[in-house]
């Protein structure tokens, strides 16, 4: 019996064997295998709620700090390791000095780390896609245009 059947409420024969054959397990009550799943809830809701103070904090202005703490800390990480390959048509990330950039609100910084993610991956496709022997459009027409013009200067 795994976990996620014990945590619906399905006990097996075996722990309440267990139960009876310990001896140390006699000081608890007699109705251990029907408690069981209570005491299991119980001790992971406690874990839940240990682990969301710890990262989330406990009150509202505590949840706040611990979040733009957060947020800080991987603005910094991303102006300390750069993506690797953004596209030409993005702006690099330390366009904006560090310094700067962390003056704006956590809202700004939240919208800043999502958009710089982003673009590595459509930077990511667009290299991909743009193999060497491909041209754009633009390059396209312009060589088009190129060969046009030639024919009138130097017609056949």
């Amino acid at each position: 019996m795994g976990w996620d059947l014990a945590l619906r409420g399905y006990t097996s024969i075996l722990w309440r064997d267990l139960h009876r054959s310990l001896p140390s397990m006699s000081i608890f009550n007699q109705n251990w295998d029907n408690q069981l799943v209570t005491s299991l809830l119980s001790l992971h809701k406690q874990i839940c709620d240990n682990r969301n103070s710890v990262l989330h904090g406990t009150t509202w202005l505590d949840s706040k700090q611990k979040l733009c703490t957060r947020i800080i800390e991987e603005v910094k990480l991303i102006y300390d390791r750069p993506p690797p390959k953004l596209h030409s048509r993005f702006q690099k990330v330390s366009r904006m000095p560090l310094k700067d950039r962390l003056n704006h609100n956590t809202g700004y910084l939240q919208h800043w780390i999502s958009r710089v993610k982003h673009q590595q991956k459509v930077s990511q496709s667009l290299h991909l896609i743009s193999l060497s022997s491909q041209i754009t459009i633009k390059e396209a027409f312009h060589k088009a245009w190129q060969h046009v013009s030639d024919k009138q200067k130097f017609p056949p």
